[in-house]
């Protein structure tokens, strides 16, 4: 789920998902929070921390503990700025504080939200402390029968620590070290975490989603230079404040990103979307093990369909 959103601060706002350089230097935090439990260095025989989750239409779910309450059913969602997101329901069950207003952005609307603040956030054993989230209904628009998603999990809030998504055994893994950028199926990247790929002839750049449930979401233009003329309606696509019309193909797309190589059967596109979105879908349909150095800003993934 590509989202970010904005934090009023003495008379201006500053995006949250700036640079680390930029939140250093600024003379206050953005965001306090103090890390309880850390893992130690990435060595042989050092401690890490691993998570299961569940699958479901793509998305990743874990236990996570609020306020030492729980276990809650949390997304771990790359596509998201910031710490984290509580649902209006945890919100009413814990009575979490209100603590102001900030915008929040999905790539093409903005909208202003309420936060609130989580005194500890916990998955397995490792915790942050004072955490200022986002507060909305992340279930209005849940099937029937879907089990309610009550938080999400930002990126940055595990942006001190090198961070594992393993498709193929269905857990993340927390550590300390860092990856080598000159590794194979390892990629620098700018913005969060938006990597170079090619698709069909061409080079691009897509987003690493884990929140999308879609496959590859594409920008319209993609289809014209691919040469698809076999565009079909395929319902509705949804971000946080956004819905819009998906059209499909039936052809195979050939993609090839950190020289994992394979094709696409389930593209999507619209004329919304301002650049390439790798989700979820992906990620499980491929199986998939991505790494993430946000202190280095490198990834690493190595899929098993190649």
């Amino acid at each position: 789920m590509r989202e970010s959103w904005q934090l009023k601060l003495i008379g201006f706002t500053l995006p949250v998902f700036c640079t680390f350089a930029l939140l250093i230097a600024l003379p206050m935090p953005l965001i306090k929070h103090e890390v309880m439990a850390q893992t130690a260095p990435n060595k042989p025989g050092r401690k890490q921390i691993t998570i299961p989750f569940e699958i479901q239409q793509g998305h990743i779910y874990v236990d996570a503990f609020v306020n030492e309450r729980g276990p809650y059913r949390f997304m771990v969602d790359t596509g998201a700025s910031g710490d984290g997101r509580a649902d209006i329901r945890l919100v009413k069950e814990l009575e979490l504080p209100t603590t102001g207003t900030t915008t929040n952005s999905d790539g093409v609307n903005t909208a202003t939200v309420p936060t609130v603040e989580f005194d500890s956030l916990r998955v397995g054993t490792f915790m942050r402390r004072k955490l200022e989230v986002l507060a909305r209904d992340y279930n209005a628009r849940a099937a029937t029968g879907t089990k309610f998603r009550m938080g999400i999990i930002g990126r940055d809030f595990f942006s001190e620590h090198l961070l594992t998504i393993d498709y193929v055994r269905n857990e993340i893994t927390i550590s300390k070290g860092s990856l080598d950028g000159s590794e194979r199926n390892t990629m620098r990247y700018e913005t969060a975490f938006v990597v170079p790929l090619r698709v069909g002839l061409f080079e691009a750049v897509g987003s690493l989603d884990s929140g999308s449930n879609l496959e590859m979401h594409l920008p319209m233009a993609w289809a014209k230079r691919l040469g698809l003329q076999d565009l079909k309606e395929a319902g509705e696509g949804r971000r946080a404040n956004t819905v819009f019309k998906l059209f499909s193909t039936d052809s195979a797309i050939p993609v090839e990103i950190a020289r994992n190589k394979t094709a696409l059967q389930k593209a999507r596109f619209s004329e919304l979307v301002d650049r390439i979105n790798i989700g979820g879908a992906f990620l499980v349909a491929n199986r998939c093990v991505m790494t993430l150095d946000q202190r280095n800003r490198l990834v690493r993934l190595r899929c098993a369909n190649k």
